[in-house]
């Protein structure tokens, strides 16, 4: 008998030491991927019997947040002691003609609603609709500037202000406080201020969205007084150079030794612009014109950083009809993707980090390397309604070859992300390859081995592949089918791969 209690109790002393030392070592080290992984394989709904809109309802949006009665428009976010703060102009819902709502994350997939922060005015105010803007913080009080959009008033739009003491949830709005147009710029496009607070100067530096008289979408930065009550036209930042009526949420951050300008063009997608200054040299001989970093459906992202990394947080373009056949709504899901600096100031756009956090059950495969070639397709797997596919992959030739999504269903709306070597672009294609609806930029080098992560939730899928390029993409009613890889010609090797979906 004592010899049984000796037994026990020195298992029980090992079973205590040993678990001591692995929270000692989590706690010291910090969580790592394997540990959080699940053995048990998630439950997973069947959507093959749901329509495209029934699938979107069903789908529980956690990384790529949406709110339950609508869709998120323009992001504004601001990180403050460990929390980012994504203030959002909602579509739909309870929201009154795009008032601004906040959610809060620490991670980037889960997100905790605030409610309603900043409310529209009513008709015959000047932010009857509100637009997109920024804040910042002096002493205690937040200051937040925003465009007040009212076709009917004779300023079609104004920047207006709202301040908080102390909190980031009770904003109250200025009366009589406006910045307006001065008289070189059209009255009916003045918006989207982004702000900064000039300590050496005591007053605000605000870059705004807005266009010339006699035409042409320009960048344009105004100061304006610590009390608000005076402001001046300063310079005009940058002057577009492709065509576009206008140039939507700018934002300048730093990285390192560059200041980047960042922008939408209307319609269509994130471009930027880099100096060593933060409100000079954009476009100019020495730092070139802005690049376009991004698809069409990753749009109106602005700049946020925690001091280590910087990120952009966009909004993925929805269908109104959820049909991938119909042309793209105004609003929708939270995109967010790293901005990595490469050794010439130029950027790219890759994964978070800790996403085998997110999707914490790996698959075992069959195989973790497939080779296609001539016209193959190769069905890889299940399309769960969140999971990332991450591995390498090199070709020979000069063929076109990706990823499609939808097989098994109706083949005639099979969704491609093609990866085109001779045109040197990514593209989304849709409708069995009939219609191309977006394209980034990509210049692939054959034999060379490229590292990719696929990361789908619900319908927005977006992939990165490391140091060249990414694209978000929105493929509708696919969940439950069968995705893969395909090739037009060339020869294909993906190899390491890895298949995992969210626990």
């Amino acid at each position: 008998m004592k010899i049984k209690r000796m037994l026990f109790l020195i298992s029980f002393l090992t079973f205590f030491i040993l678990a001591s030392c692995s929270i000692e070592k989590k706690d010291n080290d910090g969580m790592k991927d394997d540990d959080v992984e699940i053995i048990e394989k998630p439950s997973h709904n069947d959507y093959s019997k749901m329509t495209n809109r029934q699938m979107e309802s069903a789908v529980n949006y956690k990384m790529n947040y949406r709110p339950s009665d609508g869709y998120v428009g323009d992001l504004m976010p601001y990180y403050e002691n460990g929390t980012y703060y994504l203030f959002f102009l909602k579509d739909q819902g309870s929201s009154y003609n795009h008032s601004i709502f906040l959610v809060e994350t620490k991670d980037f997939f889960n997100y905790e609603e605030k409610g309603e922060i900043l409310r529209s005015g009513l008709p015959g105010t000047q932010d009857n609709w509100i637009g997109t803007g920024s804040l910042c913080k002096v002493g205690n009080t937040y200051y937040y500037f925003y465009t007040g959009h009212n076709e009917n008033m004779p300023l079609h739009e104004r920047i207006m202000v709202a301040t908080s003491k102390n909190d980031l949830y009770h904003f109250k709005k200025l009366d009589g406080i406006y910045i307006d147009p001065t008289s070189e710029f059209n009255t009916n496009d003045f918006r989207d201020p982004d702000v900064t607070y000039d300590k050496e100067n005591d007053k605000f530096i605000l870059t705004v969205t807005t266009a010339a008289k006699l035409g042409g979408a320009l960048i344009v930065k105004y100061d304006v007084a610590r009390d608000l009550k005076s402001y001046t036209f300063d310079k005009i930042l940058y002057k577009d150079t492709e065509g576009f009526w206008n140039m939507e949420c700018s934002d300048t951050f730093k990285i390192n030794n560059y200041w980047y300008l960042s922008y939408s063009g209307q319609d269509d997608t994130l471009w930027y612009a880099k100096s060593r200054s933060q409100y000079t040299g954009y476009g100019s001989s020495i730092y070139g014109s802005a690049t376009r970093i991004e698809g069409k459906f990753f749009y109106a992202p602005k700049s946020v950083s925690d001091g280590i990394n910087t990120y952009f947080v966009g909004w993925a373009r929805r269908r109104a009809t959820c049909d991938d056949s119909k042309s793209s709504s105004w609003a929708g899901n939270i995109v967010v993707s790293k901005i990595k600096q490469n050794s010439d100031g130029s950027i790219t756009l890759t994964k978070i980090d800790n996403l085998n956090k997110y999707f914490n059950y790996k698959h075992n495969i069959d195989n973790d390397s497939v080779k296609i070639n001539k016209n193959d397709v190769y069905e890889f797997g299940y399309h769960y309604d969140s999971f990332m596919l991450e591995g390498d992959f090199k070709y020979s030739g000069n063929k076109d070859f990706g990823f499609v999504f939808g097989l098994g269903k109706d083949e005639s709306s099979l969704g491609h992300i093609n990866l085109s070597p001779s045109k040197k672009v990514m593209e989304y294609m849709l409708m069995n390859k009939k219609k191309i609806d977006t394209e980034v930029k990509a210049n692939f080098i054959e034999g060379k081995t490229y590292h990719f992560t696929l990361v789908s939730e619900g319908s927005v899928i977006v992939l990165y592949i490391d140091d060249i390029a990414c694209i978000t993409t929105r493929y509708y009613g696919k969940i439950s089918t069968i995705f893969g890889f395909y090739t037009t010609g060339s020869e294909v090797e993906f190899s390491n791969l890895t298949f995992r979906q969210r626990g």
